[in-house]
């Protein structure tokens, strides 16, 4: 992935890799700077891009950090802080469908 997040690979979800040397290779590409990480239920993985920033509501706030927490405590996601403060929590795919919406906007 590029500085600007755009992906570099064409094809990327096929040439999805956990090979060192193969991910080695990719991030010798000329402006390689992140990594995207296929999801849905064919990788058992979602993710939700959770942004503070985007709202001044303390009580959304409020909202998006007890289920941020709730999320962080339970041993069963990774959560990273993405470049603009917002946060990335990854989690194993939900049993039937995923849910669509937590709250708007996320």
């Amino acid at each position: 992935m590029s500085g600007d997040k755009r992906p570099i690979i064409k094809g990327r979800r096929a040439k999805a890799s956990v090979d060192h040397a193969e991910i080695t290779e990719m991030f010798s590409m000329p402006g390689a700077v992140g990594i995207g990480v296929p999801c849905g239920p064919d990788n058992d993985l979602i993710c939700f891009d959770v942004d503070f920033g985007h709202t001044d509501d303390p009580d959304r706030k409020q909202k998006l950090g007890a289920w941020v927490n709730k999320w962080a405590d339970s041993g069963t996601s990774m959560i990273r802080k993405t470049p603009s403060g917002g946060l990335h929590i990854v989690m194993s795919w939900p049993e039937g469908r995923p849910p669509r919406r937590i709250m708007p906007k996320l």
